[in-house]
C-alpha cells in the first residue's frame, strides 16, 4: 500500500485531536511549488539542489487522462537530522536503522486534483558531505508500517522500492545520486546500517509535569551518521528496538501543551540498554524549532 504524500492514517478514519501531527505536517509543507507546462520536457532545481527532469505528457488526472493544463509540482527536500525531526520523520524501515542521503516529497496537482505519473521522473540528488558509501544507497518509498504505530495514528514507514541500482553522476563540478521515481510520493535515497554490532532495546522516560501534556514524540538522533529513529510509545515511556550498541546518539523528546512546546534532550552518549530519564521544559514554537536544530 502506498501512502498519499502528506496523508496521516488515523484509527477509524477520524480527524486528529490537538497533537504533534499538526506541527510535523506544517513543517513538511515548507517546500517549493513549481508551475510546469506538462506538454514539454522540463528540468526543475530545488532549493537544496535536487534536480527533477519531467518528460512531456508525464502527468495524468485521476481518470487516467493526460493533462495539458499547467501543473503545480510540489517538492520538499529533507537532508539533515533537524529536518527529519521537525517533519516527524524517521530513517528506519521496519526498525532497521538507515543512513539517508536525502528524503523527498514530490506531488502534483492541476485544477485542485491530485495527479499521477504516466512516465518516470528522473531525480538527481546532490551528494551530501559525510555519506560513508553513497553507492550502497537504495531507493525506498513512503508506506505503512507493519509494526506498531507511533501512537498518534501516524503509521509512516519506508518500504524498499525494488528499483535498479542508484547511479553516481557528475554535472559540472557537482556529484549527484541519479535514480527514477514512478509515483508521486515520499522517496528516500538511503543505505541500511549493516555494521556488525550487538543490538539492544533503548528506552526513555520523563519526569512528571505540572502542566497537562497533550501529545509526546521521541526521536533517537545519531551523531556520526545521518540517521534519526522515531521511537515507539509504551505505558511508561518510549522505546526503540534493534538499536546498534555503542553508537554515539541522543534522545530528543517533543511534547505539546496548548500553544506551547515541551522539549527535553539527553547528552550525547553511547547507546546502551540503560533507561534514559529526561526533564521537559516549555518553549514557544519558534524557540523550539531553534533548539531542535541546535540539538541535532
Amino acid at each position: 500500500m502506498i501512502v498519499q504524500p502528506d496523508a496521516v492514517v488515523y484509527p477509524g478514519g477520524g480527524l486528529p485531536v490537538q497533537n504533534l501531527d499538526k506541527f510535523f505536517l506544517e513543517n513538511r509543507a515548507a517546500g517549493q511549488t513549481f508551475l510546469v507546462d506538462p506538454t514539454r520536457r522540463t528540468t526543475l532545481v530545488g532549493a537544496g539542489g535536487t534536480r527533477l527532469t519531467v518528460a512531456p505528457n508525464a502527468f495524468a488526472d485521476p481518470s487516467g487522462w493526460p493533462i495539458s493544463l499547467p501543473v503545480s509540482l510540489f517538492l520538499r527536500e529533507v537532508f539533515t537530522r533537524p529536518e527529519m525531526v521537525l517533519c516527524g520523520l524517521t530513517n528506519t524501515s521496519e526498525d532497521r536503522i538507515m543512513e539517508t542521503a536525502g528524503q523527498l516529497l514530490v506531488k502534483a496537482q492541476a485544477e485542485n486534483q491530485n495527479l499521477t505519473l504516466t512516465s518516470p521522473v528522473a531525480i538527481d540528488l546532490p551528494l551530501q558531505e559525510g555519506i560513508d558509501n553513497p553507492l550502497a544507497s537504495q531507493l525506498f518509498s513512503g508506506g505503512i508500517s507493519r509494526t506498531s504505530s507511533f501512537g498518534s495514528g501516524l503509521r509512516f514507514d519506508w518500504k524498499s522500492a525494488d528499483s535498479k541500482n542508484i547511479q553516481l553522476k557528475s554535472l559540472g563540478e557537482k556529484k549527484y545520486l541519479n535514480f527514477f521515481i514512478e509515483d508521486l510520493n515520499w522517496w528516500n535515497c538511503t543505505s541500511i546500517f549493516h555494521r556488525r554490532r550487538h543490538r539492544i532495546m533503548l528506552s526513555v522516560r520523563w519526569a512528571p509535569q505540572e502542566i497537562p501534556i497533550e501529545d509526546l514524540a521521541a526521536f533517537l538522533v545519531f551523531k556520526d551518521f545521518n540517521a534519526v529513529a522515531r521511537m515507539y510509545p509504551g505505558r511508561h515511556g518510549f522505546s526503540s528496538w534493534n538499536i546498534p550498541k555503542g553508537l554515539t546518539a541522543r534522545i530528543i523528546l517533543l511534547g505539546i501543551s496548548g500553544d506551547r512546546m515541551l522539549l527535553g534532550k539527553s547528552p550525547w552518549e553511547v547507546t546502551s540498554a540503560k533507561p534514559v530519564h529526561l526533564q521537559l521544559e516549555p518553549y514557544e514554537k519558534d524557540q523550539a524549532i531553534v533548539k531542535i536544530t541546535e540539538w541535532c
